[in-house]
């Protein structure tokens, strides 16, 4: 994300396998905009936007089926593989 001249980029994830890729774009814009909503820093809105996408990945459906709690769970913990 480049915001005000400051490139911030997320970690990447290792998804061994991936359920189903409908629906990720609309995860990661759906983690930008709470993100925004939310004021929350830069950072913060690419990795949980970026983490709420992988983790759509693993689930079958075009809707994002974790909370917020839980994608801010994962990134408390250092996650770097999602596991199913």
């Amino acid at each position: 994300m480049f915001i005000n001249g400051q490139l911030y980029q997320s970690p990447s994830f290792d998804i061994p396998s991936i359920v189903d890729r409908v629906g990720g774009g609309d995860a990661f814009a759906s983690g930008v905009l709470h993100g925004l909503l939310s004021d929350e820093s830069p950072q913060t809105i690419i990795d949980f936007a970026t983490l709420a996408t992988a983790m759509k990945h693993t689930v079958h459906g075009d809707v994002n089926q974790f909370s917020v709690e839980e994608i801010q769970l994962l990134m408390k913990n250092g996650t770097k593989e999602i596991k199913r």
